[in-house]
């Protein structure tokens, strides 16, 4: 079984937009909830956060290009001109742990790292504990574990005017779904494995995590999967009502589709999110939290 410690928490992307508050406003604008906290990181970042509590989407955004140029690593340089998801965040309460349990089994991990928002002074205490998972392929995965203050996100979970109210999984695409899914299982614990011909999933907790070939998703999707800095194909929405979801999605100008039997909302230039958004129900999926990783959250609706 997996590590009930140990659970998928945010998805990153870059986006386009010269200020990071001008992205926050489309989705804001579609009925979904927008933190009012916007994070600075080194180098030259202002980073803003789509509310899927306690998930979310980051939404990282140059604010000092000099600064970015001359001090990012490729690896962020090639995330922000590809405009597409890249990285994927997981919570523990202790990633020393996770750090020590993967160097048990034999997987190459570097030491954990003691991190601070750039407006946190370096007398104060670190914001949080971070560990790069490299074994996690197809995507830039790191472990965290977060000392912000109250951690308010941590408490509650919320319904969007829009009905949107969690991350249900990803859709990801590799060349060998079978292989990739298995260096996931593996990494993280997974007994329980399903596949078929050009698919693979894994149920990581409450999450699902699923990999198809790239025929699989031309097919699926009428599209030509492109390789580029991650695997990351779609992020999976849960919403009471996906028609609501969708219809406000396209009110605010995204490119709707239901004709494949769900509601994939299509590759947004801005950013390159593409959502799936699948029925549940807020009520099951906060006591599903309880029963799997012992949270206890408060149930909030917003409403416009």
């Amino acid at each position: 079984m997996s590590d009930p410690s140990l659970r998928l928490d945010h998805v990153l992307t870059f986006t386009l937009a010269e200020r990071v508050e001008t992205s926050l406003e489309r989705y804001r604008s579609a009925g979904f909830l927008v933190s009012d906290h916007i994070a600075e990181w080194d180098p030259g970042l202002r980073n803003g956060f789509i509310n899927l509590w306690p998930e979310y989407l980051e939404l990282l955004c140059v604010d000092d290009s000099d600064r970015f140029r001359t001090e990012a690593s490729d690896t962020l340089k090639q995330a922000a001109a590809a405009c597409r998801p890249y990285g994927l965040g997981f919570y523990s309460d202790d990633t020393v742990a996770i750090h020590d349990r993967w160097t048990r089994l034999g997987l190459e991990v570097p030491p954990p790292e003691m991190l601070r928002l750039a407006a946190t002074p370096e007398s104060a205490p670190p914001d949080f504990c971070e560990m790069e998972a490299p074994s996690l392929e197809g995507a830039e995965c790191f472990v965290l574990t977060s000392y912000f203050p109250n951690a308010a996100m941590r408490r509650f979970m919320q319904v969007a005017p829009n009905t949107v109210f969690g991350l249900g999984g990803l859709t990801l695409v590799a060349d060998q779904p079978h292989r990739r899914s298995r260096r996931w299982a593996e990494t993280l614990g997974i007994d329980v494995l399903s596949t078929s011909d050009g698919e693979a999933s894994l149920a990581f907790g409450l999450h699902r995590f699923r990999w198809i070939s790239p025929q699989e998703y031309a097919t699926r999707f009428d599209d030509q999967w492109i390789p580029g800095v991650s695997e990351i194909a779609m992020v999976h929405l849960l919403a009471e009502d996906p028609t609501v979801a969708a219809a406000m999605l396209r009110l605010s100008g995204w490119n709707v589709d239901v004709s494949r039997g769900g509601i994939v909302v299509a590759h947004h230039s801005e950013d390159g999110f593409t959502f799936a958004i699948e029925q549940g129900l807020a009520d099951q999926w906060n006591a599903s939290r309880l029963a799997v990783w012992g949270e206890t959250l408060e149930l909030q609706r917003e409403t416009l």
